[in-house]
């Protein structure tokens, strides 16, 4: 299990249908959110585990499925989520293979 954090003003919204979080720019009292199945999906789609606000500024800097933590062998990892292909190689954005992330850091 991995936890996430925000600062105030943002906060986590739990909706049990479909059971995901959504990252709210109000101030409330949810400042963590638990992550217990992976791959665990942020974006702007409402679809994801994390569904990050869809304001006009979010749009120019993330995308629908930004990206996704996964876990192996008790170590996490974080990768690109988009499905955007290089045109001149025709293969994914290098930046796309998992990398390791440390858990509190």
């Amino acid at each position: 299990m991995l936890q996430l954090t925000v600062k105030s003003p943002l906060s986590f919204q739990w909706n049990s249908q479909p059971p995901q979080w959504w990252l709210r720019d109000i101030k409330a009292d949810q400042r963590a959110a638990l992550m217990r199945e992976f791959p665990f999906i942020i974006g702007r789609a409402g679809n994801c585990h994390l569904v990050l606000p869809d304001s006009p500024e979010l749009r120019n800097s993330t995308s629908r499925w930004h990206c996704y933590l996964t876990q192996k062998a008790g170590r996490y990892f974080i990768a690109d989520g988009s499905f955007e292909i290089v045109p001149e190689t025709g293969e994914k954005n290098p930046a796309s293979a998992a990398r390791s992330i440390t858990a509190g850091g």
